[in-house]
C-alpha cells in the first residue's frame, strides 16, 4: 500500500468516526438507553484520530492501523446497535 492510498484509508476511518459521532449521540440520546454509550463514544473519538496521524506519517506502522481499526469497529458497533435500537425496540 503507497503512502497516499495509507493516509486516505486512515483519514476516511476517520472521518467515519467524526460523522457517526452526532448520529450515535442522537440515537442514545432520544432513546431509553443510558449515558454511558455516548460518554464511551466520545472517549473511543482518541483512538481513530491518533491511529490517522501515525498511518499518515508511517503506513507501516501496526499501532495506527490497529488504532484506526479499533475506533472504526467501536464506532460501527455503536451505530449499528442504536439504529437496531431505533427500528426495533423502541416503542
Amino acid at each position: 500500500m503507497t503512502a497516499r492510498t495509507a493516509t486516505w484509508v486512515g483519514g476516511g476511518a476517520a472521518a467515519f468516526c467524526l460523522l457517526a459521532l452526532p448520529a450515535i449521540s442522537l440515537l442514545f440520546i432520544t432513546s431509553s438507553q443510558s449515558w454511558e454509550s455516548v460518554y464511551g463514544a466520545f472517549a473511543m473519538l482518541g483512538f481513530p484520530i491518533v491511529g490517522a496521524v501515525i498511518v499518515a506519517r508511517q503506513p507501516a506502522n501496526t499501532i495506527g492501523w490497529l488504532l484506526v481499526g479499533a475506533g472504526a469497529s467501536v464506532y460501527a458497533g455503536l451505530l449499528s446497535a442504536g439504529i437496531v435500537y431505533a427500528t426495533l425496540d423502541s416503542p
